[in-house]
């Protein structure tokens, strides 16, 4: 028998994704100036949206990041407040 993992309560499903119109990109991180991105992409355009899915809440910020012709992981960006969406 397998005793049972003892369970403190916490237990968050997260999902972080940046959409640029149509565009979904999935996340790793995103911190106060900078996103970071699972795989290099280079972004069209220069705006678009940071959602945060955390079990049955949504947040969404609004997003901006300079041009770029290269492919980046890690872009510095300018995130404005957080925004609740009702899921």
């Amino acid at each position: 028998m397998v005793a049972p993992i003892a369970s403190n309560g916490y237990s968050a499903k997260v999902r972080l994704e940046l959409r640029i119109g149509d565009t979904r990109l999935p996340l790793a991180q995103i911190g106060q100036n900078q996103i970071i991105l699972v795989q290099p992409a280079i972004l069209p355009g220069t705006t678009g949206e940071v959602f945060a899915f955390i079990d049955d809440h949504v947040q969404r910020w609004s997003i901006e990041w300079a041009a770029s012709e290269t492919p980046r992981k890690v872009i510095s960006t300018e995130l404005r407040a957080a925004q609740h969406v009702t899921a």
